[in-house]
């Protein structure tokens, strides 16, 4: 289920106020907030180091304020940095960037992370582009939710009541499915690319 926007440009406007509000409603991220990601973050990457060389090329796509980033170099990955449709004024972690319309080349990146697939305006386009611009055998880290109350918050885009259909639509771009992990609210599912730019 997709939201029904009119036009892609009014998602893009739409997924850029998330910041925005964060900012306004709650003043930033709480200090309870951002230690809970980074103990997420971390037990999220731990198993990379023994999967990627430390100047492996990282990015976290729909990084907003860039912790996912700062979990990353902290392991040791100096070369991992964000990109998000706003990632507020003078951020030295994440860049600019549309995770539908990536500005990296074709097989230029060892990972990519997301945890905003539920932000995706289309996850055909979404997994196609992603797989496009990792390595050959590279990998994607996707946190898909799961067990939401309200699938259709106020700013995601996609609803799905399967994940197993989400897994499907991942392997008709990647060449297969390297750990998959269950908690309360989240799966996480690391895949492996095609030996060839995802084709």
């Amino acid at each position: 289920m997709f939201r029904d926007y009119s036009s892609y440009e009014e998602y893009l406007v739409h997924q850029k106020q998330k910041i925005d509000e964060i900012m306004k409603i709650q003043g930033g991220f709480s200090n309870q907030v951002v230690s809970f990601y980074r103990i997420k973050f971390f037990n999220r990457f731990k198993h990379l180091p023994r999967l990627l060389p430390k100047d492996a090329v990282i990015v976290g796509a729909g990084a907003r304020q860039g912790t996912e980033v700062e979990v990353l170099r902290d392991l040791g990955f100096v070369n991992a940095y964000g990109i998000d449709l706003n990632p507020g004024p003078e951020n030295p972690l994440v860049r600019q960037g549309d995770f539908m319309h990536m500005e990296e080349k074709t097989s230029s990146i060892d990972l990519i992370y997301c945890n905003c697939v539920d932000h995706a305006f289309n996850l055909e386009q979404f997994f196609a582009e992603h797989a496009r611009v990792i390595k050959p055998n590279g990998y994607a880290l996707y946190d898909l939710p799961v067990n939401v109350e309200d699938p259709q918050g106020p700013f995601e885009s996609v609803a799905f009541l399967r994940v197993e259909d989400v897994l499907l639509l991942m392997l008709s771009h990647f060449e297969k499915i390297i750990k998959i992990e269950s908690e309360a609210c989240w799966k996480w599912v690391l895949l492996q690319g095609k030996a060839t730019n995802g084709k």
